[in-house]
């Protein structure tokens, strides 16, 4: 468990990014009021819905279908990565998916949200993430021509591999002047918080990379029922 208190946040200010405040002792006010203002919004977290976004898949494919796939978009190295990037709506409003088709048949998928953040409160949420994973599935289903369902693993079978977990406070937008932005060195799980700006609204974000490395069928509901961001925890 790693507890937001001060004396904690003290022992790892070395930890915090240059432009980051720490909750030590300060005669500065405006530094003073960075910290009240940390302290409130702690405070809202327990009644705070969880969230998640920056979502990292990965899937296979037999090496042959990638010689077959007609992109001409490619990286990395001798342009062995085949890359497509489609816009695909949900209820929030269109979220970029990127595509990475590997020569030796892996294919990373990668959907970034983290302006429009899935809700991840109840089993109706978990069904509306995997609603959206399906369409991300049949995108890619076309990209192969696979009208048999013969090439493309199914959505449920991809792995997560990575993914952040939220909560956002909604701040005043002259709030953000004064608020912190922090992150704890990774062996601490790497949490951060940071003001986040959507649209013209501005939110305070806490959030936690998870790398979970299981398939979809299952690991929403794992993450729903096991993750923990409130005052006094920020763990899994």
């Amino acid at each position: 468990m790693v507890e937001l208190k001060p004396k904690i946040i003290e022992r790892i200010k070395n930890n915090v990014q240059n432009d980051t405040t720490v909750m030590g002792k300060s005669t500065n006010p405006i530094e003073e009021g960075k910290v009240q203002n940390l302290q409130i919004m702690l405070e809202q977290l327990n009644s705070s819905l969880l969230y998640i976004h920056k979502l990292q898949l990965r899937t296979r494919i037999k090496k042959e279908h990638y010689d077959e796939l007609n992109i001409t978009s490619t990286k990395g190295k001798d342009n062995e990565i085949k890359y497509h990037l489609e816009r695909i709506n949900q209820a929030q409003g269109k979220q970029d998916v990127e595509y990475n088709i590997f020569s030796n048949g892996t294919i990373t998928i990668y959907v970034s949200c983290s302006d429009n953040p899935f809700r991840l409160y109840n089993e109706e949420d978990i069904s509306k993430i995997i609603t959206y994973l399906g369409r991300v599935e049949d995108r890619l289903k076309a990209l192969f021509s696979d009208t048999t369902n013969a090439i493309v693993p199914s959505s449920l079978e991809w792995v997560l591999v990575g993914c952040d977990v939220n909560k956002d406070i909604q701040i005043e937008p002259m709030a953000q002047l004064t608020s912190i932005n922090l992150q704890i060195n990774p062996a601490i799980r790497g949490f951060r918080s940071y003001v986040k700006r959507i649209e013209d609204q501005a939110f305070y974000r806490f959030e936690i990379p998870i790398s979970p490395n299981k398939p979809v069928s299952s690991v929403f509901e794992s993450l729903r029922k096991d993750v923990k961001i409130d005052k006094d925890s920020l763990s899994l």
